[in-house]
């Protein structure tokens, strides 16, 4: 019986194994390549693991033509502050929600849901015509404020809220605390697991979000990462290995920020439920 489980662990492991190494093949390419000088010629062919020509002279390349230090400010700025404004307003919906009782509690929570059914490609152009209307059009408010607040971030944390006994809150209320103060000193740190996995899925999505910055912003001097690579492939684009270095140099913040909250983003992915 033993053996058996530990043939299926071992098997599952081994595919899982498999699984991983296909999709950072991309990524190892993207790195390799980066580092071969013979890439702005040709790619190498076939692809090596570790190029016979390793150099940072791509990186020099890069670092000297590409502002990289302006576009990763804009992408840090836009990016901490919808993290931040999308904790804050998760938390305070999701404790309202999962904890409080009022009238219409479940139709707000169904329309929370029908906000994650609406593709964000529909919205573009009303967003666009609004952002010229409040005149928020060509700033970082206008990639920050629309995305604060987002149905699946206020979904998520409202099922791990509803996991928190609430014997804990109601001995909290009879000591006298209030719910602020339930919230900020009991429940959140509790909420810890969640709390990191959605910084790490929303910091995953603002960064590399392309098509509203895009649309958004008119004046260089405030691109974020992905749209200054994109103006900057049109100026490199047969440069193979400058480009992979711009890329590499791009999902350096979000590898370092996985890494470190990695177990929280699992364990907060896991626990989360799906009580109603």
């Amino acid at each position: 019986m033993r053996k058996s489980i530990l043939l299926k662990q071992g098997s599952m492991g081994a595919v899982l194994a498999v699984i991983g190494v296909i999709f950072l093949l991309p990524f190892i390419y993207m790195l390799s390549t980066s580092f071969s000088r013979q890439a702005n010629i040709a790619l190498p062919y076939p692809p090596q693991l570790i190029p016979e020509d390793f150099s940072f002279f791509n990186y020099i390349v890069m670092l000297k033509s590409f502002s990289v230090g302006l576009y990763y400010f804009n992408s840090g700025i836009v990016t901490s502050s919808v993290v931040g404004g999308v904790l804050l307003i998760s938390s305070l919906a999701g404790y309202a929600i999962a904890k409080g009782s009022f009238r219409g509690k479940y139709f707000i929570f169904l329309l929370i849901l029908a906000t994650m059914m609406v593709p964000f490609q529909i919205i573009i152009v009303p967003l666009y015509i609004l952002m010229l209307k409040i005149k928020l059009y060509d700033t970082r408010l206008a990639l920050i404020l629309p995305v604060m607040a987002n149905g699946y971030s206020i979904f998520l944390m409202i099922q791990y809220m509803k996991s928190i006994p609430d014997e804990l809150l109601d001995a909290a209320r009879i000591d006298g605390c209030n719910e602020f103060k339930i919230m900020w000193q009991i429940v959140l740190p509790l909420c810890k697991p969640v709390l990191a996995a959605l910084a790490v899925l929303n910091f995953l999505w603002n960064w590399n979000s392309f098509l509203w910055p895009l649309i958004a912003l008119e004046d260089m001097n405030k691109f974020t990462i992905p749209i200054g690579i994109a103006f900057y492939q049109q100026q490199f684009t047969a440069y193979y290995g400058t480009m992979m270095a711009a890329a590499t140099v791009a999902i350096i913040p979000v590898l370092i920020l996985f890494v470190l909250v990695q177990r929280y983003v699992v364990r907060g992915i896991a626990l989360t439920g799906l009580k109603l």
